[in-house]
């Protein structure tokens, strides 16, 4: 038999080229398996967020289409109160000329007359005044002025047309409110399934 299996150091050597030769390879083998869980870990993670992102694009894409949508709503309505506007600007120019007229017919405007005891009201039944005033005295009422009677139905017409706006802005706020009380019940029971999801 071969002297050299005898020798001590030989042993040594082969004992320590198996230990090292175990150990490489349990290294080898170890790193092997953390880089393939690390691997199998970044790929379920890379499909959660590749989900996550085509949700997130979907949603988007959703909101998008909703708010559009929100739009059309918008200038249709603005449409609508724009002619709304303008059919009540002319119903009120209509109510002011008419009044105009009905003010000519009646012989211009006119108010109570003053009292007899201050030398310029009607005078008692079957006395006559003694300045000889004029007849619409006698009835009891005088005329004013048509520039003041002018600027009594231009007052008259701007009122009606700020009342009008006022309603019709009263009308859009309501309208608005209501829109936006359903935009956030809308938004509440998206957001309350996205939490769902995310939960999960």
């Amino acid at each position: 038999m071969p002297t050299f299996f005898l020798d001590p150091r030989v042993w040594v050597v082969v004992a320590l080229s198996l230990l090292l030769g175990l150990a490489g390879g349990g290294g080898v083998g170890y790193w092997r398996g953390d880089v393939a869980g690390t691997n199998a870990e970044r790929v379920v993670w890379q499909a959660k967020e590749a989900a996550r992102q085509t949700a997130q694009a979907a949603a988007v894409a959703k909101r998008v289409k909703e708010n559009s949508a929100i739009q059309a709503a918008h200038d249709a309505q603005n449409l609508k109160d724009s002619q709304t506007h303008e059919q009540s600007d002319h119903a009120v120019v209509a109510e002011r000329d008419r009044l105009r007229a009905d003010v000519r017919r009646a012989g211009g405007l006119r108010i109570p007359a003053p009292s007899p005891a201050c030398g310029v009201g009607p005078a008692p039944a079957g006395q006559a005044r003694a300045d000889g005033g004029p007849g619409e005295a006698a009835a009891g009422t005088v005329a004013l002025p048509d520039s003041i009677a002018s600027d009594l139905l231009d007052l008259v017409a701007e009122a009606d047309a700020v009342v009008e706006q006022a309603r019709a802005q009263q009308k859009r706020l309501i309208e608005d409110d209501a829109e936006a009380a359903a935009g956030a019940r809308a938004a509440a029971m998206d957001t309350g399934g996205a939490q769902h999801e995310t939960e999960n």
